[in-house]
């Protein structure tokens, strides 16, 4: 089995949080500007979403308790929105 080096998983979790940005976070952003919400606003519901895959994903992983449970569950909501 090959063995990742850290730059290649650092390479990896990039390209995945462009393509969360792009595909996520983008049209979310792009219609808070739409419904003229402020910046502040518009951030605090954007990045929430762009920032659930890393929370989800890598910060909880392997982690036990009902704290890492609820944030978890939170992080996947995002995503299934």
């Amino acid at each position: 089995m090959r063995r990742f080096t850290p730059a290649t998983i650092l390479r990896i979790v990039l390209v995945l949080l462009t393509l969360s940005a792009v595909l996520f976070a983008y049209p979310v952003w792009r219609l808070g500007q739409w419904w003229l919400l402020p910046t502040w606003l518009n951030l605090v519901i954007t990045l929430p979403l762009f920032l659930s895959q890393l929370i989800a994903r890598i910060l909880l992983r392997r982690r036990h308790g009902r704290i890492a449970f609820v944030l978890r569950g939170a992080a996947d909501f995002f995503l299934g929105l």
